[in-house]
């Protein structure tokens, strides 16, 4: 496809599972067996980290602030004693639906991440 650079081509195969004609062409014409080896390494090395960062840092930062924001909200419920420090639940619930949000990303990214893997595995073989 006009316009797509050939790093585009290859996010969107691995996303899709589905390489372009025009990337199909250029995997089996263009490339040697040791480019192709390398670029399912570089491919897979890169989904890898995306997930060890998923997994050891966005998830665990995301679970950490989800369990803050519910203390503060259940302070916040008191309202005589907290009201004074600026507490306010409302604010602090839409701040747990965000965080929860980010977690479901999270976990749905990790998803992607691993049929990315085997689309990548397919892809090359």
């Amino acid at each position: 496809v006009e316009g797509r650079s050939i790093h585009r081509e290859l996010l969107l195969t691995c996303c899709t599972g589905n390489p372009s004609d025009a990337l199909h062409t250029f995997l089996l014409k263009q490339t040697s067996v040791q480019q192709l080896l390398r670029l399912e390494r570089g491919l897979m090395q890169a989904l890898e980290y995306a997930n060890l960062v998923v997994s050891t840092r966005l998830q665990v930062s995301a679970q950490h602030l989800i369990t803050i924001l519910h203390e503060m909200h259940a302070c916040a419920g008191w309202a005589h004693k907290f009201k004074s420090i600026g507490l306010d639940p409302a604010p602090l619930k839409t701040l747990m639906v965000q965080a929860q949000d980010l977690n479901r990303l999270g976990e749905h990214l990790l998803i992607e991440c691993s049929q990315a893997r085997g689309f990548v595995r397919t892809l090359f073989q």
